[in-house]
Parts: structure tokens; C-alpha cells; sequence
């Protein structure tokens, strides 16, 4: 007669799982130093959400040493979680302009998608960039097949347009406008790495945008190579702002960064830009299964200067990228 297998207590399982917890926590503090506690650290609200769920059982169970731990574990992550909510340009709404034309200008709207190099639904792509509408749109990963098909649908609707198409790796790039577009560049970080910075007219009132996509943080190497790239373009935002002062800023792209990452709050912090959100919104944005938060992370973003505010922001639907696009209404 074969002997039953002898299962660990709920309550040891509890404890181990909250002693993991914490274990995670502690690498993840290491997240401006190290690739795999920087990865831990874009998955910073996952680990909340599973140290609350461990917590609910703690309660149940009793174990109020072992909801002690989980407290304490939380309470490491509450930091950066809050510097992550004041990436959001609501904590800037106080300053902007107090000219009275140019509050009460009309709103414009942009939008940023990264099509993946290997997605072939480019008609639904293109559908839903036009169904959004934006005055400016930016398309990350853009081949050459992808570029010649948004040409050929918009071209009388987008005239303005700056691109890098390239269809042999996933760092293609291209900002279409329905506005002039003056004073665009192609400017590169990395070997084949490229972004576009274009001052756009928006009805006389001119914007800097930067369109931009740094290497993945999957590696040791890709990790110096994506904060490098941020604290470039970091820099060169503020040499641009000495030429043309006051004029408002536009970063936009997958930014291969969450809010909890330590080098997306750094560039906020040197370059004073916030994420476009209204209120908490978390949506993933890196994901293409259903839209619920547990699953994904938020990588493609719209960060702007104290000037603009974010008046609404929608996250797409799944057009057969890994990722989902991002539209912003911005106003003056």
C-alpha cells in the first residue's frame, strides 16, 4: 500500500512565499545597478499585487509575524512606487501658461504604436492610427513595407512626415503630421539606433517632439546601452531648450522603461517632463493579450513639459503587435 505524500502546512507556505517576497523586494533595490534587479523593478506593481494577495491570506490564517514581513516588504517598494505617480503630469498642471489665447487654444492630439517588425496586419495598424485621429502620430519598428502602406493611406491627409524605416532589424522609426513640420534631424545614441526630434506648427503654435526607442534592458548589455540612450537624449533635450527657450516638449516612443524604473524617473527628473496620464492610469501598454493590468507592462509613453496637460488618454486594442498604442490629447 503506497504511503500518502505528506503536503506542507498552509501556514509553512505562507510563510516561505512571504519570505521569497522579501527576498525579490531586497533585489529589486539593486534595480539602478544591476539588469536583473532592474527587471524586478519594471515588475515592481506585480510584486505589490502578490504581496497583497499573500497578506489577505496572512490575515486569514493569522499569522501576524508573517503579515509583519509582508508589510515591511510593501513598504520597500512604496517609494518608488510613489516617485513612479509623480512621473504623471498631473503633479505639473499647476504651471502652465497664463497667457489666456493660449489656454484657450484647441487641443491637438499624438499618438505613438510600435507596429513589431514582424507584424503583417498593417491595414489594421494603419485603421487604427486613423481611427484615433491624432494631428501627429509616431510608429516604432517601421519597415519599409509598413512606411510605403501609411504613405499610400494618408499621404493627402499626413503631408509632413520624418522617417528611418528599416526592415532588417526592429529600430525603424517615422513621425507623420498633419502639421509643418521645421528644424527635424535623424540623431543616433547607438550604432543603427535612431530617433527624430521635429519642431511641428501646430495652427502657430510650434511643439518639439522627440521620437525615440532604446534597447531592451534584457541583458547586462542592453541595460547600460537603455540608460545611456535615456541620459543622451536627456541631455540633449536641455542643449535644444538654450536655442529655442519656452518651446514646449514632446518625448514619445517605447521607452523600454516602466514608471518604476530607475532611469524613466531620472530623465523625468532632469528633464522636468512627466508622463501625459490622467489620473492612476496603469493600463500595460507591453502586452497583447487582454487588457487587464496583472498581465503586461507600461513601456510606450507620452512624456511633456510643465506647459502642456494631458486632457485624456486611451491605450488600443491588439492589432497584432506585442504592444498596444498610445493616444494622448494634449492641451496648451
Amino acid at each position: 500500500m503506497a504511503g500518502n505524500t505528506a503536503r506542507p502546512p498552509v501556514h509553512v507556505v505562507v510563510a516561505v512565499l512571504a519570505s521569497m517576497l522579501l527576498l525579490v523586494a531586497v533585489v529589486t533595490a539593486a534595480a539602478p545597478y544591476n539588469w536583473i534587479a532592474n527587471l524586478l523593478a519594471e515588475l515592481r506593481l506585480q510584486q505589490c499585487i502578490a504581496i497583497l494577495i499573500v497578506a489577505a491570506l496572512t490575515v486569514l490564517r493569522r499569522q501576524w509575524i508573517v503579515l509583519t514581513i509582508l508589510l515591511m516588504t510593501l513598504s520597500m517598494h512604496a517609494p518608488a512606487i510613489f516617485s513612479g505617480i509623480g512621473l504623471s503630469s498631473a503633479s505639473a498642471r499647476s504651471s502652465g501658461p497664463s497667457n489666456r489665447a493660449v489656454r484657450d487654444a484647441a487641443p491637438w492630439t499624438i499618438t505613438v504604436v510600435n507596429a513589431l517588425i514582424s507584424n503583417q496586419r498593417h491595414g489594421e495598424v494603419i485603421a487604427e492610427i486613423l481611427q484615433s485621429d491624432p494631428d501627429v502620430f509616431v510608429v516604432i519598428e517601421l519597415s519599409h513595407e509598413l512606411s510605403d502602406k501609411i504613405s499610400a493611406h494618408t499621404e493627402h491627409c499626413y503631408p509632413h512626415r520624418m522617417t528611418r524605416p528599416i526592415s532588417d532589424h526592429a529600430f525603424g522609426i517615422g513621425i507623420f503630421s498633419k502639421h509643418p513640420i521645421s528644424h527635424s534631424e535623424i540623431f543616433s545614441f547607438a550604432h543603427e539606433i535612431d530617433s527624430i526630434a521635429a519642431t511641428i506648427d501646430i495652427d502657430g503654435r510650434k511643439c518639439r517632439v522627440y521620437a525615440t526607442h532604446p534597447l531592451p534592458p534584457v541583458s547586462e548589455f542592453n541595460f547600460n546601452q537603455r540608460n545611456d540612450h535615456l541620459t543622451r537624449l536627456a541631455r540633449k533635450i536641455l542643449t535644444d531648450r538654450k536655442t529655442s527657450p519656452g518651446l514646449p516638449t514632446v518625448v514619445v516612443g517605447d521607452m523600454n522603461a516602466t514608471p518604476w524604473a530607475p532611469a524613466l524617473s531620472q530623465f523625468s527628473n532632469t528633464t522636468r517632463l512627466r508622463l501625459a496620464n490622467v489620473g492612476l492610469d496603469w493600463t500595460p501598454t507591453h502586452y497583447s493579450g487582454p487588457s487587464w493590468f496583472p498581465f503586461g507592462i507600461m513601456i510606450d509613453h507620452v512624456l511633456i513639459s510643465p506647459t502642456l496637460t494631458c486632457l485624456s488618454k486611451t491605450v488600443g486594442k491588439n492589432v497584432g503587435s506585442d504592444h498596444r498604442s498610445v493616444t494622448c490629447t494634449l492641451g496648451w
